[in-house]
């Protein structure tokens, strides 16, 4: 019967090591489908477990457009960035490049009795370029590809600018354009304090085996020796 109990507490805590959170679907978001980011990085994307992607256009010509959004990755999740992005171009040839940035919110060691302020650290940043592969920005240290896997917390990223210079004639007929994609791929985590239960009810499970089987050798052997 004892064993029957732990078996029972055994897949509990597996499940409760699994299951988590309640999850909805990834998110999918298209600038085109589902209107433009702010530029002032306003929109909070709630991740998902999944393939989360966010898309749109920017433009930087004489009408700027620069794109910014936070994104929340929840807890006991883990969470690995891609970029891809695209210059849209026309017949006219120039130079362009745009500066990305990604951020996370730490609170400031201090004081945070009356209150506690927080700022978004740079961590990570790429400048892309027209003909060339994203080059990292001076200011950072690690592209976006390098930053491994992002744990809990809140993060932005933000368009931080970009350059552009005019065709040799002096005429631009079209604004310097690019196509952005952002994909966050979020997988769950088991808490620790989970963990501990779960090798708890394990050797508990395997040692009330071990038991009964010393306790049924051991009849065994009184029985042929009586």
């Amino acid at each position: 019967m004892f064993h029957r109990f732990l078996l029972v507490l055994v897949v509990n805590i597996f499940l409760l090591c699994y299951s988590g959170a309640s999850y909805a679907l990834p998110i999918t978001f298209d600038e085109a489908l589902h209107g433009d980011v702010d530029e002032h990085g306003e929109q909070t994307f709630n991740l998902d477990l999944g393939r989360n992607t966010i898309s749109g256009v920017s433009t930087i010509g004489s009408f700027v457009d620069n794109d910014s959004f936070k994104f929340l990755l929840p807890e006991n999740a883990v969470g690995r960035l891609s970029f891809t992005i695209d210059l849209v171009r026309g017949s006219d040839k120039f130079d362009f490049s745009s500066t990305w940035e990604i951020s996370k919110l730490l609170p400031l060691v201090g004081n945070c009795i009356y209150t506690c302020i927080e700022t978004f650290k740079p961590i990570a940043g790429e400048v892309v370029k027209t003909g060339g592969s994203p080059a990292i920005m001076p200011a950072s240290s690690t592209k976006f590809s390098e930053l491994g896997l992002l744990s809990t917390g809140l993060y932005s990223i933000e368009q931080t600018g970009g350059f552009y210079m005019f065709p040799h004639d002096g005429v631009l007929t079209y604004e310097p354009t690019i196509s952005y994609r952002f994909s966050i791929d979020v997988q769950s985590v088991p808490e620790p304090g989970s963990l501990v239960l779960l090798s708890i009810g394990l050797f508990g499970f395997v040692y009330s085996k071990v038991s009964r089987k010393r306790v049924g050798l051991k009849w065994a052997k009184r029985f042929f020796n009586a």
